[in-house]
């Protein structure tokens, strides 16, 4: 078995060479960056930003023709590969995928280290040995029709179902004899007693590792300065998109009768795989990572300041949210304007009286309408509210910068100055950040940070709506943007008068909805975003502002037909 390992690993590293450039959906335009964090927010444009040097003749937007899987993809596809009932739960352990995106994604940095080469390894041993002992299993992954004995024909029959799935596409002659006879000499080789066990136990083991699974290929077929993907790679090209797993029989088929060539044919998969669950979870997971729901567990607050917080409350905030999240998006087909300023939500006994609504008398959670003065949306939801909170007081920049960086994407102009320690007693927050972002980066928090900031002072650090502090009112007007000649905001600035106001505000901006769209591409293409996607993330921006629900804005992200092209750079 070490041996075995020892020449997969060979295998894999030898296929880690920097590869060619990766395809388009849009066509030439201006830069544009999504930050992803605060130490990324007014990052300048440099050597390694995807928004320089574009391709002034092909404006290609992938990076990679080999992209890894990552890690949610391998479990996934681990599952689905072998029909497992549940996925492995081994990633936890591998070095970690990059972060350049939000989701951890982006094929551009998630490489094969030495250590996660070593981390596969260990991996596809203790897959193999967990089928190998799993009867039931073994019984599932055999051919009713394989022949019997213990001989290579009854090998290449079992093998050949499984590394089919694995490699997302029909097998060379060479890779099935190759893998057949890993399975035909597997009980020799460990060993064993059994036939079927030793031979998947080491199938396993040699699929896992192989480069034909750890990646993705893109190569496609060179017509100029594009290659044209083959139809099984726009067929994985989808299912991990929208599924985050290898393509299922039906999407195989598409691709072997040429059916994913044309717009209609591709776009006819889109819609029937949208409406598998796992589009559906896919659409969950994108939005609840945008808004940091998972993040709402073991929520603590000061017990003498806020006794009505219980500690076990967290768990029940992300509950909410996420079925928030269900209802518009996944129920009603809405989009980021309801995500923003609906005013409903779900609450039992234990939020309601934090709402300032009546008790539904149950510890389930169900759906009640909120003072439309108070509440809008997801950002002045109880759990997005404490989580940006410690446990006694808000953490008003934190709110602030949440805003603009996550849901408008905009950018800031120069910070300058430093930040000044506490040298005075201060009425509110608001008076606080006022003195002392006054000439800390004034321009950036006194147009961009503090204005969503101040808003979001009507909630405390459980989220509770007040409208005073310290025996003071709070005020909780401000303008959102900024008109400057030197840094030009594509939105005229949004003045509002309250939470509510503001995130109405935030929501009727172009930005906000350019944002969604880039966060898409993020997510369906696994790549950070570049000034390839400027039409693109124009066109469904503006849409997604008139009321386009976020699943019509997968279907027509992964439905477009330039998916089909990929630079080849003239090799």
């Amino acid at each position: 078995m070490k041996f075995f390992v020892g020449i997969s690993l060979i295998m894999i590293l030898g296929a880690c060479k920097p590869s060619p450039q990766k395809p388009s959906f849009a066509k030439k335009g201006g830069a544009s960056q999504v930050p992803v964090d605060p130490s990324q927010a007014n990052e300048p444009d440099g050597p390694d930003d995807p928004a320089v040097g574009v391709d002034e003749e092909v404006t290609i937007g992938f990076n990679t023709a080999l992209p890894r899987l990552t890690h949610d993809e391998w479990e996934n596809s681990v599952k689905d590969v072998f029909l497992l009932s549940d996925r492995p739960g081994l990633a936890g352990r591998f070095a970690a995928d990059g972060d350049s995106t939000l989701f951890r994604n982006d094929s551009d940095v998630n490489r094969l280290s030495t250590n996660l080469a070593k981390n596969y390894a260990e991996a596809s041993e203790e897959i193999g040995k967990r089928i190998s002992s799993n009867a039931e299993l073994i019984k599932k992954l055999i051919p009713a029709n394989a022949p019997t004995g213990e001989t290579l024909a009854r090998a290449t029959a079992i093998v050949g179902p499984i590394a089919t799935r694995a490699y997302r596409r029909p097998l060379t002659k060479a890779e099935l004899e190759g893998l057949s006879k890993i399975y035909a000499d597997a009980k020799k080789l460990l060993n064993s007693q059994n036939f079927d066990s030793a031979g998947l136990q080491l199938l396993a083991a040699a699929i896992i590792q192989s480069p034909q699974f750890i990646y993705r290929p893109e190569l496609g077929e060179k017509q100029d300065k594009v290659a044209k993907l083959s139809p099984y790679e726009v067929a994985s090209r989808l299912s991990y998109a929208l599924w985050k797993t290898i393509p299922d029989d039906e999407l195989q088929k598409a691709a072997a009768s040429g059916a994913l060539a044309s717009e209609e044919g591709v776009k006819k998969q889109v819609n029937r795989m949208m409406g598998d669950a796992r589009s559906t979870q896919t659409l969950k997971f994108f939005i609840q990572e945008i808004f940091e729901t998972k993040k709402f567990v073991n929520l603590k607050k000061d017990g003498k300041m806020f006794p009505n917080f219980p500690t076990n409350l967290g768990d029940t905030l992300k509950r909410e949210a996420e079925m928030f999240i269900d209802d518009v998006v996944v129920k009603n087909d809405g989009g980021l304007n309801q995500l923003l300023t609906a005013n409903y939500t779900f609450v039992n006994d234990a939020t309601a009286p934090l709402y300032g609504v009546s008790k539904p008398n149950s510890n389930e959670l169900t759906r009640v309408n909120l003072d439309p003065k108070q509440r809008a949306g997801l950002i002045t939801s109880l759990g997005w509210l404490a989580y940006n909170a410690s446990e006694n007081r808000t953490s008003a920049i934190h709110r602030g910068f949440f805003v603009l960086n996550r849901i408008a994407c905009d950018e800031l102009p120069p910070m300058f100055g430093s930040d000044m320690a506490n040298s005075k007693e201060f009425k509110t927050r608001r008076d606080e950040l006022e003195f002392k972002t006054g000439s800390c980066g004034a321009q950036c928090h006194n147009n961009y940070i503090n204005p969503p900031a101040f808003a979001l002072e009507a909630f405390d650090a459980a989220g509770v709506y007040r409208t005073m502090e310290n025996g003071n009112p709070i005020d909780t007007s401000g303008t959102y943007g900024l008109l400057d000649k030197n840094f030009p905001d594509k939105d005229k600035p949004t003045k509002f008068a309250n939470a509510v106001e503001m995130m109405k505000g935030i929501a009727n901006r172009t930005s906000t909805h350019e944002c969604l769209i880039g966060r898409s591409i993020e997510l369906l293409y696994n790549r950070r975003v570049n000034a390839s996607d400027r039409e693109i993330m124009k066109r469904l921006g503006a849409e997604s502002k008139e009321g386009l629900g976020i699943k019509k804005i997968f279907v027509e992200l992964v439905s477009d037909m330039a998916l089909n092209s990929q630079r080849s750079d003239n090799k």
